[in-house]
C-alpha cells in the first residue's frame, strides 16, 4: 500500500478544489492510504504562513501532495512532494508586489521543489510550462471529472507512479 500525506488549506475558503479529492480519495482507498492535514490559517499573513509551515512540518512526512493554494508549503518540506495546481489566477490577477510575492513563494520556487506536477487540464499545464519551462518534465494533466450535476465519475487512465517520479 502507498502511503500519501495530503495537505489543505483552512476550511471554508473556497472549499470545491477539496470536495474534488474527497471524491478522488473515496476511490481510492483500497491501494493508497491518505492521510489529510487541514492547514489552521486561511489568510496571507506573514505570521500565518510561518504557523502553517511549522504545523505542516510537523505533520508531514512520506510524499506529500499538497492540493488547493497552499503551494507554498513544498518548499519547506524535505520529504517528496506532489503539487496539484488548478489555475494562476493568484498571479493573473494581482499586480505589483503582490504579484511578484505569489509569482515566486506560490509558484516558482514550489514548483522547482516538487517531485511530481499535477494539473487539472491541458490549458493549465501549457499555461504552467510557458511560464516556468522547468517543469515540463515533471508535470501531467490529471483531469476534473466533478459534473455541475452533482454526480461524478472518475476515469481509470494510464497509472502515475508515485514512488519514483
Amino acid at each position: 500500500m502507498i502511503y500519501i500525506t495530503q495537505v489543505h488549506r483552512t476550511r471554508g475558503v473556497n472549499y470545491s478544489i477539496e470536495h474534488v479529492f474527497n471524491i478522488v480519495n473515496d476511490n481510492l482507498k483500497n491501494c493508497i492510504r491518505i492521510t489529510k492535514v487541514i492547514l489552521p490559517f486561511a489568510y496571507v499573513r506573514p505570521f500565518n504562513l510561518i504557523k502553517n509551515i511549522l504545523y505542516a512540518r510537523h505533520r508531514c512526512s512520506g510524499v506529500v501532495h499538497i492540493v488547493g493554494e497552499a503551494h507554498y508549503i513544498a518548499c519547506f518540506l524535505s520529504t517528496k512532494t506532489i503539487i496539484t495546481i488548478h489555475d494562476l489566477s493568484l498571479v493573473d490577477f494581482n499586480r505589483g508586489f503582490k504579484r511578484f510575492f505569489f509569482y515566486y513563494l506560490w509558484y516558482y520556487f514550489p514548483l522547482r521543489k516538487a517531485t511530481f506536477i499535477t494539473c487539472i487540464s491541458q490549458t493549465v499545464k501549457e499555461e504552467l510550462i510557458a511560464r516556468f519551462p522547468f517543469i515540463s518534465n515533471k508535470i501531467c494533466t490529471i483531469y476534473d471529472h466533478i459534473h455541475k450535476a452533482g454526480g461524478h465519475h472518475v476515469h481509470h487512465r494510464k497509472p502515475v507512479r508515485i514512488n519514483n517520479p
